[in-house]
């Protein structure tokens, strides 16, 4: 039988509880406090001071100003021209850009680094949770094709599939080498830009907001590396430095996630989970808070196609310890256009449990 999993943060936080958005944030207004030495990091500093004092206390929200700061350099970078002539005008137009981007870089970089550092050395328990997960999956899936979907962006859950059996954005295609700067070169794999995905592989893996390890290198293009060698090349600091000025990760971090979805490569990644929900008679939702509404809207929208042409879907969600609004949401959201089944067991008791059985038969 066809399976699509989508695998959300609860998968992540059932190993690390450190991996909540809410612990990330606590964490990230630390390291932004502790930062001294330049204008930058005194005006990170002094914003880390004022969000503690009753600022936005979720992770992505506290992104979200500066995703959007980023978004504005490119239309700074476009009004310079029409002013060169225009010192008084060009002159602070390019000064403003060289600081939003100097805040975005710190920012991105300091997250980047947490998020790096508290998704390693788990060691086999947190393998054993994920693992019991996707091992399930691929029973259950009896040799059909595997679909797994997953909003984390560490290599976990690469590293729980079985080798030689899955192929994500990059896998199947030839590694090149990539200068990342003048000292540093490293075997990157590029990124489709198409659904060519080979179909030798049972398992699809679909980073749909990217991952530690994608980076567009400017001028070269878009590339997986692994996460072990850009932490041996100790990327994030030196993205902190800014000295990897032409290196941009390849994430979705913020409450922003509506604009950048419909960008390359998200809006391959969103179209081909679109494509597999749209053709599996079975979806499991695993640690999946409902509260990305382009994740939601993709579901639904998946769901009413596969209304239109096939037999009910047949849905598990997962996660853990639903209240009583949580519970009545969900089965609001799906209504009855499905066949749904809950457990609030969490990640790894939920996997094989009596739900996940009647979600099977």
């Amino acid at each position: 039988m066809a399976i699509t999993c989508l695998v959300g943060n609860g998968v992540s936080m059932s190993y690390n509880m450190e991996l909540s958005t809410h612990s990330l944030t606590r964490q990230l207004l630390s390291m932004l406090n502790d930062q001294t030495g330049t204008r930058t990091a005194e005006a990170l500093r002094s914003f880390a001071n004022s969000v503690t004092s009753g600022g936005p206390d979720d992770f992505e929200e506290l992104l979200g100003p500066f995703d959007s700061i980023s978004r504005g350099l490119s239309i700074l970078g476009q009004l310079e021209g029409p002013f060169s002539d225009f010192p008084n005008i060009m002159k602070p137009l390019h000064e403003s850009s060289v600081i939003l981007n100097n805040l975005y870089r710190v920012m991105l970089a300091n997250v980047l680094t947490l998020i790096d550092l508290n998704a390693q050395d788990h060691g086999q328990e947190a393998m054993g949770n994920v693992r019991m997960l996707t091992d399930a999956l691929i029973q259950a899936s009896e040799d059909d094709l595997l679909t797994i979907g997953t909003l984390n962006y560490d290599s976990l859950l690469m590293a729980a599939l079985p080798d030689g059996k899955y192929t994500d954005l990059a896998d199947g295609r030839s590694p090149t080498a990539v200068s990342l700067a003048e000292s540093t070169i490293l075997a990157g794999y590029p990124l489709r830009t198409e659904l060519d995905f080979p179909e030798n592989y049972q398992i699809r893996l679909i980073h749909l907001h990217g991952s530690l390890g994608w980076l567009y290198v400017g001028g070269l293009g878009s590339y997986k590396f692994g996460i072990q060698s850009l932490r041996d090349c100790e990327l994030w600091d030196r993205m902190l430095r800014g000295e990897l000025n032409n290196v941009r990760p390849l994430v979705v971090l913020t409450n922003n996630k509506d604009s950048m979805v419909n960008h390359y490569p998200y809006q391959l990644t969103y179209t081909e989970f679109s494509n597999r929900l749209i053709q599996s008679e079975y979806w499991c939702i695993a640690g999946y808070s409902f509260r990305d509404e382009c994740v939601n809207r993709i579901l639904l929208e998946s769901l009413s196609f596969r209304n239109m042409l096939s037999d009910p879907t047949k849905i598990f969600v997962l996660g853990k310890g639903f209240d009583s609004t949580q519970r009545e949401n969900i089965e609001s959201m799906f209504s009855d256009s499905c066949q749904l089944t809950l457990s609030d067991d969490g990640v790894p008791d939920g996997v094989g449990n009596d739900a996940w059985e009647r979600w099977l038969t």
